[in-house]
């Protein structure tokens, strides 16, 4: 009968119709429009077998027969209105409404098709979430590209949730690493981190790639391998070129090649017999290694130093406080090394090696050179890093003179101490009675902490409770301050003198009457 048979119909309107599926209005291929659809899309173990097939297509269960002819045939057919059914009553048993061999061999082609049948056979199994179809045993009941839709959603799911666990495995280790210098090389690194050269290259391509490029074939072939040769894994070269050109590919490529650089600097270093930080705190061959190799080993390396030097100030703090809960104050006693120094760290005493690691990258270090001072560096360089145009290079940097200049003040500073302990001048006190030539020989650094450490020491006794002199005193006067120094046995004079303190701290002699 005619209205069992599929019929034709004019070819004009359905051409019209189907250009949207080239682009529509934005002008862009609609491979490409679905692609960026597909990359919005994040599926859960909740979502619907439903909605992972059909992925906001328009199709629907209630969708008419001739209405989906109109849409996929390109409405070259229709059927008589009594086999005009709905989409779910025609899957169960398409060759009832179209007898028609030709066209019905032609629909159970078409993708549109096959995810509708799919879905019905699923749901008519129980199964209506990818949870459900993960433990689903007849995934065979459905057509391969349906299956192929249900196993890549699922595939991205397990991917997304590998690549979460080892992210948070990765913070893990972080937090709970403590690098020492005995830390091996390869965990310096490293880290205890996920290597992307380890990743599995389908996992990259259904994370990255949409699954574009995706063979059973490669489930177990590594990034590492990959790269190595490409077209060994993706035959298509299109679909390989497609991929090479995309920002996650070339992200990935560098990232996996800095790995395999690094694997290589620890294959080398061990072979050298460096396999610990102390052990490349004195490696002569650093610079043989890739920049990104060194930063990241004397990165660390800095970082072990200067905690290392950061518990060393924190003890000495300690101690120091401790000193001061016994002692808080300037007192004409404290002696001029007290002043200088305050107990603090001197970088004068700071080793050569450990400065070129942490301030200049490594340059110029050298094993013979471990236990060289910078106080003794800077007395004769050429002595310790003989390369003339080395030692340029290094003198030429600013962290180089800021140093030079800190530790010369305190090699100064130092000499300082010594000589006016041979003047016998070896506290606050008796620097302020030290004669105008004796501290004309100190440098002006060291003049000015010692005559603003005596300042600060008069300035705490104008604050206290007034003084009041028993004994004979004279009158002492330099070009800074006033004072009085008792005269040890001395008597009072004739004429009788009072001693009083003026508002300035100063010392000063009234006559009786």
């Amino acid at each position: 009968m005619p209205g069992n048979q599929a019929s034709a119909v004019p070819q004009g309107d359905g051409q019209r119709r189907a250009m949207p599926e080239l682009g529509g209005e934005t002008g862009q291929p609609a491979a490409t429009l679905r692609r960026a659809e597909a990359r919005r899309t994040q599926w859960t173990m909740n979502s619907t077998v439903r909605d992972i097939l059909l992925e906001r297509n328009t199709l629907s269960y209630n969708m008419k027969l001739n209405d989906f002819l109109w849409n996929h045939v390109g409405g070259r057919a229709a059927v008589g209105e009594d086999h005009n059914v709905t989409m779910q009553v025609f899957v169960q048993e398409p060759d009832d409404y179209v007898q028609n061999q030709q066209l019905l061999e032609e629909i159970l082609k078409l993708t549109a098709y096959q995810a509708l049948e799919a879905i019905y056979k699923l749901h008519h199994e129980g199964v209506y979430s990818l949870e459900q179809c993960r433990g689903f045993k007849s995934k065979n009941t459905v057509t391969p590209h349906a299956k192929g839709k249900l196993k890549a959603a699922l595939t991205q799911i397990q991917t997304e949730e590998k690549a979460r666990r080892e992210a948070e495995e990765r913070q893990r280790r972080a937090r709970e690493m403590k690098f020492t210098m005995s830390t091996n090389i390869e965990d310096v690194l490293f880290k205890g981190e996920f290597c992307y050269k380890d990743m599995n290259l389908n996992d990259f391509l259904t994370l990255e790639m949409e699954g574009g490029g995706v063979v059973d074939a490669n489930w177990n072939v590594l990034l590492r391998e990959f790269l190595k040769e490409p077209a060994r894994y993706i035959h298509d070269a299109g679909v390989l070129n497609e991929i090479k050109k995309t920002g996650a590919y070339a992200r990935m490529e560098g990232t996996v090649r800095e790995e395999m650089d690094l694997e290589e600097a620890v294959r080398r270093l061990q072979h050298e017999r460096v396999v610990s930080l102390r052990q490349w705190k004195d490696h002569e061959g650093k610079y043989t290694l890739t920049p990104v190799t060194r930063r990241k080993l004397n990165g660390v390396l800095t970082q072990v130093l200067r905690e290392e030097r950061r518990e060393v100030e924190e003890r000495r703090e300690a101690r120091e406080r401790a000193r001061r809960r016994q002692k808080l104050e300037l007192t004409v006693t404290t002696t001029i090394k007290d002043v200088l120094f305050r107990g603090r760290v001197r970088v004068m005493d700071m080793q050569l090696n450990d400065f070129l690691v942490m301030e200049l990258d490594g340059m110029g270090i050298l094993p013979a050179n471990r236990n060289v001072l910078l106080r003794d560096f800077f007395i004769y360089p050429t002595r310790y890093i003989s390369d003339v145009f080395l030692l340029l290079d290094i003198k030429a940097s600013d962290r180089y003179k800021r140093m030079e200049r800190a530790v010369r003040d305190e090699m100064d500073m130092e000499e300082d101490v010594r000589r006016l302990y041979e003047k016998g001048v070896d506290n606050l006190l008796k620097w302020s009675l030290a004669t105008a030539e004796v501290k004309a020989n100190v440098h002006n650094l060291t003049k000015h902490f010692l005559d603003a450490a005596f300042i600060e020491l008069m300035s705490s006794m104008t604050m206290s409770a007034p003084i009041k002199p028993e004994g004979c005193y004279e009158s002492v006067y330099n070009a800074s301050w006033h004072h009085v120094v008792e005269v040890p046995g001395g008597e009072e004079t004739g004429r009788g003198t009072t001693t009083v303190m003026d508002v300035q701290g100063s010392w000063r002699l009234s006559r009786k009457g």
